[in-house]
């Protein structure tokens, strides 16, 4: 990862921040969301994270829109905390997903651009740079938690939520996890029509997670193995343990 750092800041950019970050804040502000709704004030809620789950929910299968959690997602989350610190900053999520494009251009506020992961290897080639040729000495802070650098695998966000609200002394009963959009309106229509007994789905619209999004440069199996070791190694393993949390 360093090696990425170390590119990146070589490519142009001032700093770089780990999204992981915001999903730990996404993590504890959607767990406090569910123990504040659920089942007191409705029978379910849905992550809001993937905007093309969002999207589909509130086209297809609008009579469960006002379950869509309301916290914002990893990517702006970790935009506001930029801007909060830096006020005039360009902030640019980079990412394997074409979705974000469009939530970004919803909160031109906060995030000024989205890259993909293809088209930030373009610029990295075009610059001559190379990982292979970084030092990897480039110092970052480990500040995002096992869960929340989680995020993008199958069912890594209503793990975190599960986790979190667990340590707040709740409960999330019988989680789903869907992904891919046929499954994704299959699953949300029977939970509106009280055919499924659960009280949170998380939606992904890519079949296999963001970690198979439309714009990833590598193999899902050797991305889902290094992510996962990646993510393992964290000093923080729950997202309450983010400084950025508190």
């Amino acid at each position: 990862m360093a090696q990425i750092y170390e590119a990146l800041q070589k490519a142009g950019f001032a700093e770089v921040v780990e999204v992981g970050i915001g999903a730990d804040i996404t993590s504890v502000k959607e767990a406090e969301e569910y123990l504040d709704k659920v089942p007191a004030k409705q029978g379910f809620m849905t992550s809001s994270c993937c905007p093309a789950f969002v999207k589909l929910i509130k086209t297809q299968v609008p009579e469960a829109a006002d379950k869509i959690s309301d916290t914002p997602s990893p990517m702006l989350t970790c935009a506001e905390l930029i801007k909060e610190k830096y006020p005039y900053a360009v902030t640019v999520f980079i990412g394997p997903c074409i979705a974000k494009k469009v939530e970004a251009r919803e909160h031109r506020e906060t995030i000024n651009y989205v890259l993909s992961f293809e088209e930030i290897m373009c610029m990295l080639e075009g610059k001559d740079i190379k990982f292979a040729e970084m030092s990897g000495d480039a110092a970052y802070e480990r500040d995002a938690s096992k869960l929340g650098l989680s995020f993008p695998l199958t069912a890594g966000v209503s793990a975190a939520v599960h986790d979190t609200v667990a340590a707040m002394g709740g409960e999330v009963h019988n989680a789903q996890y869907c992904s891919g959009l046929d499954k994704c309106r299959d699953t949300v229509k029977a939970a509106a029509a009280g055919k499924l007994d659960c009280s949170y789905i998380e939606g992904m619209a890519c079949p296999n997670g963001c970690i198979d999004g439309p714009d990833t440069v590598g193999d899902f199996h050797i991305t889902k193995v290094a992510l996962t070791k990646y993510a393992a190694a964290a000093p923080n393993k729950q997202a309450a343990q983010d400084k950025h949390t508190k």
